[in-house]
């Protein structure tokens, strides 16, 4: 967390692949991302690794989304997928 700070202090890029820092303070790394010449990037961090995050914020940049639904959390789906098997 504290590494990510000094990277966007020094107009470094930073990519998280640990939800951590996001979870401790994702208003604060993004408001000093806004003061930095470096940027953030976490989409390993959420829904097994799948491309999310880069399809809200690029690819559908002009939609709007209203909602989003299902399990982000892999461990999540596969404990549901056994007690749904009878485990």
């Amino acid at each position: 967390y504290q590494c990510a700070k000094k990277a966007l202090e020094r107009n470094l890029n930073v990519v998280f692949a640990n939800k951590a820092p996001l979870v401790l303070d994702y208003a604060g790394i993004r408001h000093l991302e806004s003061q930095s010449k470096g940027c953030i990037r976490f989409s390993a961090t959420v829904c097994g690794g799948l491309p999310v995050i880069n399809v809200g914020q690029r690819d559908l940049v002009g939609a709007h989304i209203s909602s989003i639904e299902g399990i982000f959390n892999s461990t999540t789906n596969y404990v549901l997928s056994q007690m749904q098997q009878g485990f």
